[in-house]
């Protein structure tokens, strides 16, 4: 589509599930109905222009905007993603939106980001899998990347990651608004390539001292202007609900359309817990896949994620088995990826 038929076109969001369309500009008929193809919702065209913002985007079209560089965003929740837009989009960066690791690979190699930022819960080719091959691609291997948690227990993890499977950084959903900005930033300009993540992080983030036994918070520059972290624990347990209900239930007042939603939800909210818990134990996991005790020496931590999933799975919904079913998915992909000597060649053209 060229820029003059954009211009003629605008976008709006189903109001039940927030599928995009795009639309003639001009204001609809008042009578005019449009049927989502996703999830069957029928609602007025004029009510959801009213709805969307004008300046609303398409999450798979780069947003048209003064760029202060490009940013490939990936992630396949709607409500998330929006989020994600809205942030950078105001900061003056140009985006692109993949809603899988396939998705992301492709545009990848085609759109050449300076910055990329992964949900570490990305279906299709995982998160730490697209950073293995984007750090093994001489093309490549100068992309920032930034890796996006959900942070599965919130009292559990209040340290940085040891380390961050070849990506630079690292951010947790609920401090998108605060610190998102900033972290792109940096990497526009920085002379990308970390060899030692878990050092850079060190070198950013002092470790305080904690009492013997308990888990050492780091603080960021953002953080301090902030208030420090143990500012944002209230904050951030409210935000973290919000995220967790938003996974499975939508955004506030809109409840799924049927039980094949709240099942693909429920799948997604047990990769992220499996995905949380790989990123805050990376030694661990590499060293469980390399001997195949990855459930023995991560058994308290797959116990934790259980529990929290159990809690918020309806009794009616058949869902009970996805927890244990993400668990063997990822243990099956990384040790595929482990046992990989020769990685995925980019395609020459």
């Amino acid at each position: 589509m060229t820029q003059e038929e954009r211009r003629e076109t605008r976008i709006i969001r189903c109001p039940a599930c927030q599928r995009y369309y795009r639309i003639a500009a001009g204001p609809p008929s008042p009578t005019a109905r449009l049927r989502c193809s996703k999830c069957g919702e029928i609602f007025s065209l004029a009510a959801a222009c009213a709805a969307t913002p004008a300046s609303a985007t398409a999450p798979n079209a780069p947003v048209a905007a003064p760029t202060r560089g490009r940013v490939l965003v990936s992630t396949d929740g709607e409500e998330f993603q929006a989020l994600i837009g809205e942030v950078l989009a105001a900061a003056g960066f140009t985006l692109l939106h993949a809603r899988s690791g396939d998705e992301a690979w492709a545009a990848l190699e085609s759109w050449r980001p300076r910055v990329a930022l992964l949900d570490v819960a990305l279906p299709g080719i995982p998160a730490f899998e697209l950073c293995d091959r984007i750090r093994a691609d001489a093309d490549l291997k100068g992309t920032g990347l930034i890796l996006i948690a959900s942070v599965f227990q919130q009292t559990r993890y209040k340290r940085a990651p040891t380390s961050l499977y070849g990506a630079d950084d690292y951010i947790e959903k609920h401090h998108i608004r605060d610190w998102l900005p900033e972290k792109v930033e940096r990497l526009m300009h920085a002379d990308v390539a970390v060899a030692e993540p878990a050092a850079a992080l060190e070198a950013a983030a002092p470790a305080k001292a904690g009492k013997a036994g308990q888990p050492v918070t780091a603080t960021t520059p953002a953080e301090a202007r902030h208030g420090g972290a143990a500012a944002h624990d209230e904050q951030d347990e409210h935000d973290q609900e919000s995220l967790i209900r938003e996974e499975l239930y939508g955004s506030p007042g809109r409840e799924l359309q049927g039980l094949q939603r709240l099942q693909d939800g429920l799948r997604r909210y047990a990769r992220i817990i499996i995905s949380d818990i790989a990123l805050y134990n990376q030694e661990l996991v590499e060293r469980g896949i390399r001997e195949g005790t990855f459930s023995t020496l991560l058994k308290k931590e797959i116990e934790e994620g259980s529990r929290l999933y159990q809690l918020r799975v309806p009794s009616s919904s058949g869902g009970e088995g996805y927890y244990h079913e993400a668990v063997r998915d990822f243990i099956a992909r990384r040790t595929a990826a482990q046992g990989s000597d020769v990685r995925a060649p980019r395609r020459r053209k």
